[in-house]
């Protein structure tokens, strides 16, 4: 093999045939037409070729010739079939190169998230062992969370699993209906998938039961209960769950005196037939209950609610240290409805019914009272109004006592209000009492 190319090879015969090479751009019956001359007869051997001048006559070429003819053609078609190859995979390259780089967009997209995600996961890892709260996910909303990936919400049955518990009797709840609350994916050490659901029971007016978390695997695409994390019996209201090799999750704990403390626990799930048990996973306290004294309560008209009403807000100012006598700024607990009693000359004049919304505000984006830390200076609120079926008139009070949801009395709020007919909407973690 040489190094010539096939334009090189048919300079060289035309060059040895005592012929010019063809123009860039010539046809073949141009190049015929240059190289081989006029169209002549063959004549004698020993007589001058003579023009012939039958205009039907059939006209022959020499065997020089034929043969110069036939190598042209033939190399000229070879060169149109490699520039046609050329061409093809120049175009080939070109495409390919363009995937290669929309690939590689999205694999640095990827890793770049990843990255991001690592971060994030660092600093998260820092704050725990600081012992700060992690982010915390919307609590109550109801809505099962979107799982990891992509692939794992294509790889998930369109149905959630079916209870797999005995523990909850939606029926000691008025019109209880078992609901699932809050979900994640994950998956295990033998890259099994597998899942958390949270199951309750919820009232129309948002009363709950406790929470009860069961783990799940998915396998041949149908569900397969593997063992409960925690049981509706333990008196805990998930607020935020994150799994992953273990999974960290955070309840509000309403048992004990003071209920409403906010506790979080990290469940080892690399072993999902056992895991650990309930004493040996570590857990520790995101935020205690509010008491009175962390807090100033306040109530005053609703400015341009939609009906007759009145916002109730109470505002973490910290609390004083018994020994020091030193201001001291803390997170504190809160869940569920406020009792507000309409009081006139220390009579008791109306209770304000528990309802999770009403035309002037309470909490719309989900089916129960949202779990509050509430931060220093912080304010949490809730709407207090007078219901659409108030008829006729009734005496108005002077003030209003106040009792936290844990049980924990405020004390009484000057305050005029209807005594009759009043709703008291679930205390949001914001000042507008919506949510």
């Amino acid at each position: 093999m040489t190094d010539k190319t096939l334009t090189d090879e048919l300079r060289s015969v035309l060059m040895f045939h005592a012929l010019e090479a063809p123009e860039p751009h010539a046809t073949l019956d141009r190049i015929l037409a240059e190289t081989v001359g006029p169209v002549t007869a063959l004549g004698l051997p020993d007589e001058p070729p003579v023009a012939s001048t039958a205009p039907n006559r059939r006209r022959r070429l020499s065997i020089h010739q034929l043969a110069v003819a036939a190598v042209i053609a033939v190399l000229l078609l070879s060169v149109a079939g490699v520039n046609s190859l050329r061409n093809r995979d120049a175009t080939s390259s070109g495409a390919q190169a363009s995937r290669d780089q929309v690939g590689q967009d999205r694999a640095s997209q990827v890793s770049e998230g990843q990255a991001g995600q690592g971060q994030a996961g660092q600093g998260q890892a820092g704050q725990d062992q600081a012992g700060q709260q992690p982010p915390s996910a919307a609590a109550g909303s109801l809505v099962p969370s979107l799982p990891s990936d992509t692939a794992a919400a294509q790889s998930r049955p369109a149905q959630p699993p079916a209870y797999a518990g005995k523990g909850l009797n939606c029926s000691t709840i008025p019109g209880g209906k078992l609901m699932i609350g809050q979900s994640d994916h994950f998956l295990l050490s033998t890259d099994v998938e597998g899942y958390l659901y949270e199951y309750l029971c919820v009232g129309p007016n948002g009363q709950r039961s406790g929470s009860e978390v069961q783990m799940f695997q998915l396998s041949r695409g149908a569900w397969r209960y593997v063992r409960t994390l925690a049981h509706p019996s333990d008196g805990e209201h998930l607020d935020a769950m994150s799994a992953g090799r273990s999974a960290y999750i955070q309840f509000s704990v309403h048992r004990g005196d003071v209920p409403g403390e906010i506790r979080a626990t990290v469940e080892e799930l690399s072993d999902p037939q056992t895991g650990r048990s309930q004493s040996q996973s570590p857990s520790w306290t995101v935020a205690e209950p509010c008491l009175r004294e962390d807090l100033a309560v306040t109530v005053t008209p609703a400015p341009q609610a939609a009906a007759p009403s009145w916002l109730l807000s109470v505002r973490n100012q910290g609390r004083t240290d018994p020994v020091t006598g030193k201001r001291t700024e803390r997170a504190c607990a809160l869940e569920g409805f406020a009792q507000v009693r309409a009081q006139r000359d220390g009579a008791t004049l109306a209770t304000a019914a528990p309802t999770l919304n009403g035309p002037a505000g309470g909490v719309r984006k989900q089916s129960t009272p949202p779990i509050i830390v509430l931060s220093p200076d912080a304010t949490a609120s809730a709407v207090i109004e007078q219901s659409t079926q108030a008829s006729g008139a009734c005496l108005r009070s002077d003030r209003l006592a106040v009792t936290l949801p844990n049980g924990v009395s405020l004390g009484q709020v000057q305050a005029q209000l209807p005594g009759c007919a009043l709703v008291v909407h679930p205390l949001v973690g914001n000042a507008t009492g919506s949510g």
